[in-house]
């Protein structure tokens, strides 16, 4: 029974049931757009709709807000690489 529920929620007509879902709680059609990147006309994958269906349990049972879990992602975010032995001797060099 919940396999079926599940198939269903991520089909394309559970677009629709998880976008109502998030309306419940006040968050509209245009944060999930914005968030996933593309509107819903343009078609949003199984794997959007899994991610969307995490987010709105997570609401749900408490571990994240709204706000939270739909703050902006970062986008220059710049990871530091540690050096290689390589590059630490070309430094000893210079």
């Amino acid at each position: 029974m919940a396999e079926r529920y599940m198939a269903k929620v991520l089909s394309g007509d559970g677009v629709s049931k998880i976008v109502d879902s998030f309306n419940n709680i006040g968050v509209g059609v245009e944060t999930l757009e914005n968030y996933i990147g593309r509107p819903i006309g343009a078609g949003w994958t199984e794997d959007d709709r899994v991610t969307l269906l995490s987010i709105y349990n997570a609401i749900k049972d408490g571990q994240v807000t709204v706000a939270m879990a739909f703050a902006e992602k970062p986008t220059d975010v710049k990871i530091e690489q540690p050096q290689t032995s390589l590059e630490k001797a070309l430094e000893k060099v210079e």
